[in-house]
């Protein structure tokens, strides 16, 4: 979806929002994949432009795939990816916009 955005200074930034859809995933995950990935890069874009200097990516659980049952907690600066299913495009394009 292309719109205009609002001309204004901001100084925070929470991106925590994305069209999920399995339906998608499913029959056409290139497009699942570029939606996630361009929405991101508009949202760093626009952070950008009204001067930004705080920028909160979050992302569901799913991106680490099933957690290990020895690990209580998934830690703030993981660096593991999917342990299962990385072929779903949700985790391959939430591990792209992470990098």
């Amino acid at each position: 979806m292309d719109f205009s955005l609002p001309v204004s200074p901001y100084t925070h930034f929470i991106h925590a929002a994305t069209e999920a859809s399995a339906k998608l995933a499913a029959d056409n995950p290139l497009l699942m994949i570029d939606t996630v990935v361009t929405g991101t890069r508009r949202t760093l874009d626009f952070a950008v432009d009204c001067g930004a200097k705080t920028f909160l990516l979050t992302s569901s659980g799913g991106i680490y795939g099933t957690q290990p049952p020895e690990i209580s907690h998934i830690s703030e600066n993981c660096l593991h990816g999917p342990t299962n299913a990385p072929h779903l495009p949700s985790r391959r394009c939430q591990k792209r916009t992470r990098s």
